[in-house]
C-alpha cells in the first residue's frame, strides 16, 4: 500500500508489471470466476488488518472439522484477518467450490452491510473495461426478458419490412434495413445502461426480422419469380456465413474483453453488403421490367381510340 502513497498512475504502472497478462473476469455458472486470483491471492493471504473480514457460510457448508478449513467468527461465519485463510496454499485454495465462502464466488464484488461494493485494488477492477464490469452486473431476468421483446419485435416488423417492399421497392428495403442494423449495432458503443440495451434489443430484433422477410422478395423481384427457386438456392449457400458471427464474438471476448470488436466487424460487414446493394440497379431487376412494361401497357390501353 505505500506504492498507493505516490500517486495512482504510480500505483497502476506498479500493478502492470505485477501483473502483465490480461485474465478474464466472467460467471462460471453461481460463481464469478476472477483470473488474476491465480497470479494474485492478495485476498486469501495475511491482510493488512487484524480487524476480521466475517465470510458467512451457507447451511449446506457447515460440519463438525470446520475448524481445519478457516478461522471461525461463529458457528456459520469463516473470518479473514492477518493470519489470512487457512485453506490457502501456494497452490491456491485447497477447497472445492462448494466448500468455499460465498464472498470468494463474488470477488472482486464485496457485499458489507447489506450494500455491494467493488474492490478497487484487486487487479480485475484495474484491467477490466467498465462496460464489461457493466455487463456481468446486468441481472439475468431482465436480459431474457429484453431477448424476448427483441424476437417478439423481429416477428412483428416482418410485416412493417413488407409494407415496405410493397410501398417502394424490395431494393430500397434491402437497403433501408441494412442501414438501420449498422446504426442499431452503433447503440453498443452508447455506455452501458438498461436503455441503451433496450434501445439496442428492440432497434436490433426489428431489423433482423426484416433481414429474413427482405430477403425472398429481393431474390424474387431481382431474378424474376420464374428463377426464385434457382436463384435462391445459390444465394444460401452465402447466409451460412453467418455462422462465423459466433466464433467472431467469442474471439473478440477473449482477445479483449467485451464484444466490441466483434460489434465494429458487423457493423463494417453490413455497410459493406449496403454499398454492394447499391450497384445493383432498379433498371436490372426482372421484375422491375415486368412492372414496367405491365403500367405501359395499361397506359397504352387507356389511350382513346
Amino acid at each position: 500500500m505505500q506504492k498507493l502513497q505516490k500517486g495512482f498512475w504510480h500505483y497502476l504502472e506498479f500493478w502492470r508489471a505485477l501483473f502483465p497478462r490480461r485474465r478474464a473476469l466472467r460467471w462460471r455458472e453461481t460463481w464469478l470466476q476472477n483470473g488474476y486470483c491465480r497470479d494474485c491471492r492478495y485476498c486469501c493471504g495475511p491482510q493488512d488488518s487484524n480487524e476480521p473480514f466475517p465470510m458467512a457460510l451457507l447451511p449446506g457448508q457447515l460440519h463438525s472439522h470446520l475448524s481445519d478449513d478457516f478461522y471461525l467468527l461463529n458457528a456459520d461465519t469463516a473470518y479473514l484477518d492477518a493470519r489470512g485463510c487457512k485453506a490457502d496454499t501456494d497452490h491456491g485454495c485447497r477447497l472445492r467450490l462448494t466448500q468455499r465462502p460465498v464472498a470468494c464466488g463474488l470477488f472482486p464484488l464485496v457485499l458489507v452491510n447489506g450494500g455491494l461494493y467493488l474492490y478497487k485494488t484487486c487487479p480485475a477492477v484495474i484491467f477490466t473495461p467498465l462496460d464489461r464490469l457493466a455487463d456481468l452486473g446486468l441481472e439475468a431476468y431482465p436480459a431474457m426478458l429484453l431477448a424476448c421483446a427483441s424476437a417478439f419485435l423481429a416477428a412483428l416488423a416482418k410485416y412493417a419490412w413488407g409494407w415496405v417492399c410493397d410501398r417502394f421497392t424490395p431494393l430500397f428495403a434491402a437497403r433501408l434495413v441494412m442501414l438501420c442494423s449498422a446504426a442499431s449495432l452503433a447503440l453498443g458503443f452508447l455506455p452501458s445502461g438498461i436503455w441503451t440495451m433496450t434501445a439496442f434489443s428492440l432497434s436490433f430484433g426489428g431489423c433482423i426480422g426484416g433481414l429474413w422477410a427482405i430477403l425472398p422478395a429481393v431474390v424474387s423481384y431481382y431474378f424474376g419469380g420464374g428463377n426464385f427457386l434457382p436463384s435462391y438456392k445459390f444465394i444460401s449457400i452465402f447466409i451460412i456465413l453467418r455462422s462465423a458471427g459466433f466464433p467472431i464474438m467469442g474471439l473478440s471476448h477473449d482477445l479483449t474483453g467485451s464484444y466490441a470488436a466483434s460489434d465494429v466487424i458487423f457493423g463494417v460487414s453490413l455497410l459493406a453488403s449496403l454499398g454492394l446493394m447499391l450497384l445493383l440497379r432498379e433498371s436490372g431487376a426482372v421484375e422491375s421490367a415486368v412492372r414496367r412494361h405491365a403500367a405501359a401497357h395499361a397506359t397504352e390501353a387507356a389511350r382513346p381510340r
